[in-house]
């Protein structure tokens, strides 16, 4: 047991070494990357950790605390919904609200969802759904995959392309494993850079209106991540009046609960207990 504990701790180390090194993240400290191999490893060995729902809130929390440190990020606030699940609209909507100097201010709008992998299924995404992808990417021009893989580090794809892709190399929606998305992926801390800096979103206002849930034909998303982001230069001429915003405050549908928790606190929640076995 002592001797898998440190070969599990070397691994995080060489893992974490190799990723940060990369120069793609470029607003993120290392130890953000750090934080969320540790994550990423942690949640394989606890006892029913490797859920999307678990994975999904501990990811987001870490999020948070990291990214509120940023000189242009003002707030940010994560929200689950409590209501009806079973038409939801992705696992997280990541909205933007960009703040111009004059105080005007505008949203963008990208949608992720979330999918493991099984080992027992030759890691496979197994429960990779295409009539959910159809469904996504018919309502927004933002839309991504994020992938909890035992052997790649949060990988992120685009929706449109991974439904090109799977149509043109045939895949079955229970067979999509990460050997078919290998060099068409970026990760999840480049993607939320992309975000910040106003790249890859959706800035239509039927796509605010999704991701408040408040669309209730396409379904609501089940967790929203909200970054209001302030930038000096984002003031346009001429200025508009301050009353004259055509965008109001994002409010999400009144189902939505604003929730912050860190992961000691939802192990002790759902009985987790640290116990080790050998699946990578």
């Amino acid at each position: 047991m002592i001797l898998d504990k440190i070969m599990q701790l070397y691994y995080e180390k060489n893992e974490c070494e190799t990723i940060k090194n990369n120069p793609q993240f470029y607003l993120f400290d290392n130890d953000l990357i750090c934080e969320l191999c540790k994550l990423l490893h942690k949640r394989r060995k606890v006892t029913n950790g490797w859920d999307e729902n678990a994975i999904t809130t501990l990811l987001l929390d870490l999020l948070l605390e990291k990214l509120e440190k940023l000189n242009i990020v003002e707030n940010i606030n994560i929200y689950k919904q409590n209501g009806n699940l079973e038409k939801y609209f992705g696992d997280i909507a990541f909205v933007l609200t960009f703040k111009q100097d004059n105080g005007i201010f505008f949203h963008g709008v990208s949608f992720m969802e979330a999918k493991r992998d099984y080992s027992e299924k030759n890691y496979c995404f197994y429960k990779f759904k295409k009539g959910q992808l159809d469904r996504i990417v018919s309502y927004t021009t933002s839309s991504f995959y994020l992938f909890y893989s035992h052997t790649h580090f949060l990988p992120v794809i685009n929706s449109f392309f991974l439904k090109n892709l799977i149509e043109t190399l045939n895949i079955k929606e229970n067979q999509l494993h990460m050997n078919d998305l290998d060099r068409f992926y970026t990760t999840l801390p480049t993607q939320i850079d992309r975000f910040l800096r106003g790249f890859d979103l959706d800035f239509s206002k039927n796509s605010v209106v999704i991701a408040e849930g408040k669309n209730l034909e396409v379904g609501k998303p089940r967790y929203i991540f909200h970054i209001e982001v302030t930038r000096e230069g984002l003031n346009p001429e001429p200025t508009p009046p301050l009353d004259n915003n055509p965008n109001p405050p994002f409010k999400p549908n009144c189902d939505y609960e604003l929730i912050k928790i860190k992961e000691k606190e939802y192990e002790e929640d759902n009985n987790y207990h640290n116990n080790f076995n050998m699946e990578l």
